[in-house]
């Protein structure tokens, strides 16, 4: 579990120097028309997350227990992580920045704490997350810290897109 928690937490750090300085309207920029854009990768991101964590622990995702479905403007549908949107349901996502780093702030102190606990027994369960199938909980984890680097990636590339490289110090 150290192994993730130190991937995720290391992913995070570098997620928040690309997102320094950002504004709400740069999170629905998009370089084209068939492109995701930073915060509608962010929310994905954190869905995804959530959607695990939630599984895992058996317990409601936080999306819905702790409202921010309303936050950000969507419905407390917890099987919609993003996976399958159409290009008008990306584009129509138009999150403040505020919203979305405090969904992810509460979606990963939950993780956090989830890793406290965590038993090799329960690694090895099968649990079901919701629009994406049963599967061994440790497998699924390892999913996470995939998703999270890849979408971080992109989210990164977007960022030197919009502003050049000065957002990565050297």
């Amino acid at each position: 579990m150290e192994l993730i928690r130190n991937v995720l937490t290391s992913n995070e750090r570098f997620l928040e120097r690309a997102l320094d300085g950002l504004t709400d309207a740069d999170l629905i920029k998009r370089p084209g028309e068939e492109t995701n854009p930073i915060g509608w990768l962010l929310w994905h991101q954190t869905r995804v997350e959530d959607a695990t964590i939630a599984a895992v622990l058996e317990q409601p995702q936080v999306w819905v227990v702790q409202d921010w479905h309303t936050q950000l403007g969507l419905e407390a549908d917890a099987v919609d992580l993003g996976i399958g949107h159409t290009l008008d349901q990306v584009a129509a996502f138009r999150p403040s920045l505020s919203a979305l780093l405090g969904y992810r702030k509460a979606v990963r102190e939950r993780t956090l704490s989830c890793f406290d606990t965590l038993t090799d027994d329960e690694l090895e369960s099968q649990i079901t997350i919701a629009g994406r199938g049963t599967g061994k909980a440790a497998d699924y984890l390892t999913g996470l810290t995939m998703d999270h680097t890849q979408h971080t990636g992109q989210v990164a590339y977007l960022c030197g897109y919009l502003s050049g490289k000065g957002w990565f110090p050297a």
